[in-house]
């Protein structure tokens, strides 16, 4: 038989831009190695460069030595490596779809973002130019048992994730738990307060239909936030509830953002509030809030009305749900 076995995501495992770090897969590679041995034609393809490069020959000269000093390194037995489509009679890829499954495909795009999100199957392909620091934080939030979408593969601009099927939140007690894991654990950065503080302010600078913003840059100044892991983007849109459990979903990182559970539950009640018009479960989420992670009122008053000038950034028509709660501090 012939082999075809995909390198990136299946063969090699983790950061695609640095291919010495990458883990080996050594389930596969153990499986690789016997089918070798049985006399099957073994063969590496890539699709290295195929971005970067203008030929199949740059392509091979970029990355084929690279990519034999890591096989080497990891002990896999092959007969050739490839940077063209190879016939086989059997693919290991881990993009790959099974035609012979009923085949689904369905648009998920956000509407504040142009990151462009599909469904096919059971996978989720989302194009973004954070992918690399999305995978980050999927990484680290899956140490302290967050539960998330798990991350198949991600390059530079893409990243691919199992599909989730669930329904929309509903249960406050889900959410109080999450948070009060972010909450006793450290954030990935080191940013203070103040650099929350000065994007506001920039989004305030920015969209000239807010009116009054400096007084909500005064306000955000009396604060003293502290820093914690975070979402990021703790919006009800990216929480799926399935089995009496929360799933995360697209977060918002970057090492030069602060982060703090304190501006995942703003942005929380915000989006229940003006996304869902759900009172009822915005008020029991607000005090669970209040009364089990000890913020005062004033204080979501306050980042309540930042988060919503951020999104109004995105969807201008909001804005004046923003001057609204300016009005109101």
């Amino acid at each position: 038989m012939i082999i075809s076995v995909d390198f990136d995501g299946t063969l090699a495992l983790g950061d695609t831009s640095d291919i010495p770090s990458m883990k080996p897969n050594l389930p596969l590679i153990s499986v690789l190695n016997e089918m070798f041995k049985d006399g099957n034609q073994i063969n590496i393809v890539t699709a290295r460069g195929s971005k970067s490069c203008n030929s199949f020959e740059q392509r091979k000269i970029k990355y084929q030595k690279i990519i034999e000093e890591w096989l080497k390194k990891n002990k896999v037995k092959y007969h050739k490596i490839s940077f063209f489509k190879e016939y086989g009679d059997i693919y290991f890829d881990d993009k790959s779809i099974n035609i012979k499954d009923t085949i689904r495909y369905e648009k998920l795009d956000s509407i504040f973002t142009k990151n462009k999100v599909r469904r096919l199957n059971e996978y989720v392909v989302k194009s973004s130019s954070t992918s690399k620091s999305e995978f980050s934080w999927y990484k680290e939030a899956s140490k302290f048992k967050t539960l998330t979408a798990k991350v198949l593969s991600y390059d530079q601009d893409t990243i691919t994730t199992e599909y989730i099927s669930g329904e929309r939140f509903n249960n406050p007690i889900l959410a109080i738990e999450v948070l009060k894991n972010f909450k006793k654990n450290k954030p990935l950065n080191n940013n203070k307060f103040s650099n929350y503080v000065d994007r506001i302010k920039t989004h305030v600078e920015n969209n000239n239909q807010i009116i009054n913003g400096e007084k909500v840059i005064e306000q955000l100044n009396i604060l003293n936030l502290v820093s914690t892991f975070n979402h990021g983007d703790f919006s009800i849109d990216n929480m799926i509830q399935k089995d009496n459990k929360l799933y995360l979903i697209d977060p918002i990182y970057s090492p030069r953002l602060f982060q703090s559970y304190f501006i995942d539950a703003a942005k929380h009640l915000f989006t229940i509030l003006y996304y869902d018009l759900n009172y009822h479960l915005y008020d029991s989420c607000r005090k669970l809030y209040e009364e089990e992670l000890d913020i005062p009122s004033k204080t979501l008053d306050i980042l309540i009305c930042s988060e919503s000038i951020r999104v109004a950034t995105y969807k201008n028509q909001l804005s004046s749900i923003s001057n609204n709660l300016i009005d109101s501090l």
